[in-house]
Protein backbone atom coordinates (compact mmCIF):
# COMPACT_ATOMS: atom_id res chain seq x y z
CA UNK A 1 0.00 0.00 0.00
CA UNK A 2 1.25 3.50 -0.85
CA UNK A 3 2.24 5.05 2.46
CA UNK A 4 0.60 8.46 2.11
CA UNK A 5 -2.19 10.25 3.94
CA UNK A 6 -4.83 12.89 3.37
CA UNK A 7 -4.85 14.73 6.68
CA UNK A 8 -6.70 17.96 5.96
CA UNK A 9 -9.56 18.78 3.62
CA UNK A 10 -10.58 22.36 2.78
CA UNK A 11 -14.24 22.92 1.84
CA UNK A 12 -15.09 26.45 0.65
CA UNK A 13 -18.86 26.95 0.88
CA UNK A 14 -21.68 29.34 0.28
CA UNK A 15 -24.20 29.09 3.11
CA UNK A 16 -26.73 27.25 0.95
CA UNK A 17 -27.65 23.74 -0.15
CA UNK A 18 -24.67 23.93 -2.51
CA UNK A 19 -22.37 24.13 0.50
CA UNK A 20 -24.07 21.17 2.17
CA UNK A 21 -23.35 18.96 -0.85
CA UNK A 22 -19.64 19.80 -0.67
CA UNK A 23 -19.63 18.92 3.04
CA UNK A 24 -21.36 15.62 2.26
CA UNK A 25 -18.48 14.71 -0.04
CA UNK A 26 -15.88 15.82 2.51
CA UNK A 27 -17.45 13.57 5.14
CA UNK A 28 -16.98 10.54 2.87
CA UNK A 29 -13.30 11.41 2.52
CA UNK A 30 -13.07 11.80 6.28
CA UNK A 31 -14.43 8.28 6.71
CA UNK A 32 -11.72 6.93 4.41
CA UNK A 33 -8.77 8.97 5.69
CA UNK A 34 -9.79 10.25 9.15
CA UNK A 35 -8.95 13.69 7.79
CA UNK A 36 -9.66 16.99 9.49
CA UNK A 37 -12.21 19.13 7.63
CA UNK A 38 -12.05 22.91 7.49
CA UNK A 39 -15.22 24.60 6.22
CA UNK A 40 -14.39 28.00 4.78
CA UNK A 41 -16.63 30.95 3.97
CA UNK A 42 -15.14 33.92 2.10
CA UNK A 43 -16.63 37.37 2.61
CA UNK A 44 -15.95 40.45 0.43
CA UNK A 45 -12.63 42.02 1.24
CA UNK A 46 -11.54 44.16 -1.65
CA UNK A 47 -12.57 47.43 -3.19
CA UNK A 48 -12.74 51.04 -1.97
CA UNK A 49 -15.47 50.54 0.64
CA UNK A 50 -13.60 47.71 2.32
CA UNK A 51 -10.34 49.70 2.42
CA UNK A 52 -11.92 52.64 4.23
CA UNK A 53 -13.66 50.50 6.86
CA UNK A 54 -11.97 50.83 10.23
CA UNK A 55 -10.19 47.73 11.56
CA UNK A 56 -12.68 47.40 14.41
CA UNK A 57 -15.62 47.51 12.00
CA UNK A 58 -13.92 44.96 9.78
CA UNK A 59 -13.36 42.72 12.77
CA UNK A 60 -17.05 42.92 13.66
CA UNK A 61 -17.97 42.00 10.09
CA UNK A 62 -15.75 38.92 10.26
CA UNK A 63 -17.12 37.96 13.67
CA UNK A 64 -20.68 38.15 12.36
CA UNK A 65 -19.67 36.10 9.31
CA UNK A 66 -18.07 33.51 11.59
CA UNK A 67 -21.27 33.29 13.66
CA UNK A 68 -23.33 32.75 10.50
CA UNK A 69 -20.93 30.06 9.35
CA UNK A 70 -21.00 28.29 12.71
CA UNK A 71 -24.81 28.39 12.68
CA UNK A 72 -24.79 26.88 9.17
CA UNK A 73 -22.42 24.08 10.25
CA UNK A 74 -24.35 23.51 13.48
CA UNK A 75 -27.57 23.08 11.52
CA UNK A 76 -25.90 20.67 9.09
CA UNK A 77 -24.66 18.48 11.95
CA UNK A 78 -27.95 18.84 13.86
CA UNK A 79 -26.34 20.61 16.80
CA UNK A 80 -23.46 18.18 17.25
CA UNK A 81 -20.43 19.46 15.33
CA UNK A 82 -17.68 16.79 15.28
CA UNK A 83 -14.30 17.62 16.78
CA UNK A 84 -12.62 17.06 13.43
CA UNK A 85 -14.59 19.89 11.79
CA UNK A 86 -13.29 23.48 11.93
CA UNK A 87 -14.90 26.72 10.79
CA UNK A 88 -12.84 29.41 9.06
CA UNK A 89 -13.76 32.84 7.69
CA UNK A 90 -11.56 34.75 5.27
CA UNK A 91 -12.04 38.09 3.57
CA UNK A 92 -10.81 39.10 0.14
CA UNK A 93 -11.24 38.04 -3.44
CA UNK A 94 -12.74 34.57 -3.62
CA UNK A 95 -10.08 32.46 -5.34
CA UNK A 96 -6.97 34.09 -3.79
CA UNK A 97 -8.56 33.80 -0.33
CA UNK A 98 -9.20 30.08 -0.82
CA UNK A 99 -5.72 29.45 -2.21
CA UNK A 100 -4.07 31.27 0.69
CA UNK A 101 -6.17 29.42 3.26
CA UNK A 102 -5.26 26.11 1.64
CA UNK A 103 -1.57 27.00 1.88
CA UNK A 104 -1.84 28.23 5.47
CA UNK A 105 -3.59 25.05 6.57
CA UNK A 106 -1.41 22.77 4.42
CA UNK A 107 -4.57 21.30 2.93
CA UNK A 108 -4.19 18.03 1.03
CA UNK A 109 -7.31 18.44 -1.12
CA UNK A 110 -9.91 21.13 -1.78
CA UNK A 111 -13.54 20.15 -2.42
CA UNK A 112 -15.87 22.54 -4.25
CA UNK A 113 -19.45 22.35 -5.49
CA UNK A 114 -19.94 24.01 -8.86
CA UNK A 115 -23.28 25.37 -9.98
CA UNK A 116 -24.83 27.52 -12.69
CA UNK A 117 -26.81 29.33 -10.00
CA UNK A 118 -25.42 32.42 -8.32
CA UNK A 119 -25.70 32.99 -4.60
CA UNK A 120 -24.51 36.53 -3.89
CA UNK A 121 -20.87 37.38 -4.52
CA UNK A 122 -19.75 33.81 -3.83
CA UNK A 123 -21.07 33.01 -7.32
CA UNK A 124 -21.18 29.27 -6.48
CA UNK A 125 -17.98 28.72 -8.42
CA UNK A 126 -18.73 29.88 -11.90
CA UNK A 127 -16.54 28.35 -14.59
CA UNK A 128 -13.74 30.91 -14.55
CA UNK A 129 -13.37 30.78 -10.76
CA UNK A 130 -13.26 26.97 -10.79
CA UNK A 131 -10.67 26.91 -13.58
CA UNK A 132 -8.46 29.39 -11.82
CA UNK A 133 -8.71 27.61 -8.47
CA UNK A 134 -7.83 24.24 -10.01
CA UNK A 135 -4.98 25.66 -12.06
CA UNK A 136 -3.35 27.57 -9.21
CA UNK A 137 -3.96 25.24 -6.25
CA UNK A 138 -0.96 23.52 -4.66
CA UNK A 139 -3.06 20.39 -4.05
CA UNK A 140 -5.72 18.42 -5.97
CA UNK A 141 -9.20 19.94 -6.28
CA UNK A 142 -12.31 17.74 -6.28
CA UNK A 143 -15.15 19.35 -8.24
CA UNK A 144 -18.79 18.33 -7.89
CA UNK A 145 -21.32 19.32 -10.53
CA UNK A 146 -24.65 18.06 -9.21
CA UNK A 147 -24.28 14.89 -7.14
CA UNK A 148 -21.65 13.81 -4.65
CA UNK A 149 -20.62 10.16 -4.31
CA UNK A 150 -23.40 9.30 -1.86
CA UNK A 151 -22.78 5.54 -2.03
CA UNK A 152 -19.04 5.91 -1.67
CA UNK A 153 -16.35 5.54 -4.35
CA UNK A 154 -16.58 2.06 -5.86
CA UNK A 155 -15.48 2.69 -9.46
CA UNK A 156 -12.83 5.17 -10.58
CA UNK A 157 -12.63 6.22 -14.22
CA UNK A 158 -9.45 7.63 -15.79
CA UNK A 159 -8.91 8.92 -19.34
CA UNK A 160 -5.58 8.06 -20.94
CA UNK A 161 -3.69 10.64 -22.97
CA UNK A 162 -0.89 8.84 -24.83
CA UNK A 163 0.95 12.12 -25.47
CA UNK A 164 1.50 12.94 -21.78
CA UNK A 165 3.05 11.23 -18.79
CA UNK A 166 0.51 9.81 -16.38
CA UNK A 167 2.74 8.86 -13.44
CA UNK A 168 1.31 11.21 -10.82
CA UNK A 169 -2.27 10.62 -11.92
CA UNK A 170 -1.81 6.86 -11.70
CA UNK A 171 -0.26 7.19 -8.24
CA UNK A 172 -3.32 9.10 -7.09
CA UNK A 173 -5.63 6.51 -8.63
CA UNK A 174 -3.82 3.71 -6.78
CA UNK A 175 -3.94 5.66 -3.53
CA UNK A 176 -7.66 6.44 -3.83
CA UNK A 177 -8.61 2.96 -5.04
CA UNK A 178 -6.79 1.34 -2.11
CA UNK A 179 -8.46 3.51 0.50
CA UNK A 180 -11.95 3.35 -1.00
CA UNK A 181 -11.57 -0.30 -2.06
CA UNK A 182 -12.57 0.72 -5.57
CA UNK A 183 -11.89 -0.77 -8.96
CA UNK A 184 -10.39 1.21 -11.85
CA UNK A 185 -11.51 1.60 -15.46
CA UNK A 186 -9.05 3.03 -18.02
CA UNK A 187 -10.49 4.62 -21.16
CA UNK A 188 -8.14 5.15 -24.10
CA UNK A 189 -9.14 6.64 -27.46
CA UNK A 190 -7.62 5.07 -30.58
CA UNK A 191 -7.48 7.46 -33.54
CA UNK A 192 -6.08 5.15 -36.21
CA UNK A 193 -7.33 2.24 -38.27
CA UNK A 194 -5.03 -0.36 -36.79
CA UNK A 195 -5.66 -3.43 -34.63
CA UNK A 196 -6.25 -2.44 -31.02
CA UNK A 197 -3.49 -4.73 -29.69
CA UNK A 198 -0.87 -3.05 -31.89
CA UNK A 199 -1.80 0.50 -30.94
CA UNK A 200 0.09 2.76 -28.57
CA UNK A 201 -3.28 3.55 -26.97
CA UNK A 202 -3.62 -0.07 -25.91
CA UNK A 203 0.04 -0.67 -24.99
CA UNK A 204 0.20 2.35 -22.71
CA UNK A 205 -3.13 1.45 -21.11
CA UNK A 206 -1.86 -2.09 -20.53
CA UNK A 207 1.27 -0.76 -18.78
CA UNK A 208 -0.90 1.31 -16.46
CA UNK A 209 -3.27 -1.60 -15.87
CA UNK A 210 -0.34 -3.84 -14.90
CA UNK A 211 0.96 -1.17 -12.54
CA UNK A 212 -2.43 -0.80 -10.83
CA UNK A 213 -2.92 -4.57 -10.55
CA UNK A 214 0.42 -4.86 -8.72
CA UNK A 215 -1.40 -3.30 -5.75
CA UNK A 216 -4.20 -5.85 -5.80
CA UNK A 217 -6.67 -3.43 -7.39
CA UNK A 218 -9.18 -4.67 -9.93
CA UNK A 219 -8.64 -2.86 -13.22
CA UNK A 220 -9.88 -3.09 -16.80
CA UNK A 221 -9.19 -1.31 -20.09
CA UNK A 222 -11.69 0.11 -22.56
CA UNK A 223 -10.11 1.17 -25.88
CA UNK A 224 -12.47 3.15 -28.11
CA UNK A 225 -11.65 3.55 -31.82
CA UNK A 226 -12.91 6.92 -33.03
CA UNK A 227 -11.15 9.05 -35.65
CA UNK A 228 -13.88 11.63 -36.16
CA UNK A 229 -14.75 13.07 -32.77
CA UNK A 230 -12.62 14.93 -30.28
CA UNK A 231 -11.07 12.88 -27.49
CA UNK A 232 -12.98 14.63 -24.72
CA UNK A 233 -16.29 14.03 -26.52
CA UNK A 234 -15.49 10.34 -26.94
CA UNK A 235 -14.47 9.99 -23.31
CA UNK A 236 -17.55 11.78 -21.97
CA UNK A 237 -19.85 9.68 -24.17
CA UNK A 238 -18.24 6.50 -22.86
CA UNK A 239 -18.46 7.76 -19.28
CA UNK A 240 -22.21 8.30 -19.61
CA UNK A 241 -22.68 4.57 -20.16
CA UNK A 242 -20.42 3.40 -17.34
CA UNK A 243 -21.17 2.92 -13.68
CA UNK A 244 -18.56 5.10 -12.00
CA UNK A 245 -18.35 7.37 -8.98
CA UNK A 246 -15.24 9.44 -9.65
CA UNK A 247 -13.05 10.58 -12.53
CA UNK A 248 -9.36 11.31 -12.01
CA UNK A 249 -7.73 13.62 -14.53
CA UNK A 250 -4.45 15.45 -14.88
CA UNK A 251 -4.77 19.16 -15.63
CA UNK A 252 -2.12 20.68 -17.86
CA UNK A 253 -1.59 24.43 -17.77
CA UNK A 254 -1.39 25.95 -21.21
CA UNK A 255 0.71 28.95 -22.22
CA UNK A 256 0.40 31.96 -19.94
CA UNK A 257 0.16 34.05 -23.10
CA UNK A 258 -3.41 32.83 -23.43
CA UNK A 259 -4.23 33.26 -19.71
CA UNK A 260 -5.50 29.70 -19.48
CA UNK A 261 -5.42 28.09 -16.05
CA UNK A 262 -5.93 24.50 -17.23
CA UNK A 263 -5.82 22.62 -20.53
CA UNK A 264 -8.75 22.38 -22.94
CA UNK A 265 -9.33 18.65 -22.40
CA UNK A 266 -9.47 19.17 -18.62
CA UNK A 267 -11.91 22.06 -18.99
CA UNK A 268 -14.30 19.97 -21.05
CA UNK A 269 -14.22 17.10 -18.56
CA UNK A 270 -14.52 19.29 -15.47
CA UNK A 271 -17.48 21.31 -16.71
CA UNK A 272 -19.40 18.61 -18.57
CA UNK A 273 -18.89 15.44 -16.52
CA UNK A 274 -21.86 14.53 -14.34
CA UNK A 275 -19.83 12.71 -11.69
CA UNK A 276 -17.25 14.33 -9.36
CA UNK A 277 -13.84 14.97 -10.91
CA UNK A 278 -10.58 14.68 -8.97
CA UNK A 279 -8.21 17.18 -10.60
CA UNK A 280 -4.46 16.71 -10.18
CA UNK A 281 -2.15 19.60 -11.11
CA UNK A 282 1.29 18.04 -11.74
CA UNK A 283 3.42 21.17 -11.51
CA UNK A 284 2.19 21.90 -7.97
CA UNK A 285 2.02 18.30 -6.72
CA UNK A 286 3.13 18.04 -3.09
CA UNK A 287 1.91 14.72 -1.73
CA UNK A 288 3.36 12.38 -4.34
CA UNK A 289 6.93 12.62 -5.64
CA UNK A 290 7.16 9.03 -6.87
CA UNK A 291 9.06 7.60 -9.83
CA UNK A 292 7.13 4.90 -11.67
CA UNK A 293 10.13 3.47 -13.50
Amino acid sequence: MINKEINRILVPVSLTREGEIAINQAMLFHEAFSARITILNVIPGSGFLHRIIRPRQRQRMEEKAYCRLRAFIDKYFEGNIPRFVDAEVSSGRLVPAILQTALDLRSDIIIIKKSKKIYGRFAAFRQHNADRLIGEAHCPVLTIKEKYTAEGIRNILIPLDITKKADIKVNWVIFLAQNFKARVIIISVLKARIPEEKSLAFRKAKQIEDRIREYGIECKINVVQDMENKSHDVFLKQAENMDHDLMVIMTHQESILFSDHIGHFAKEIIHRAQQPVFNVVPRKETIFQMDMT
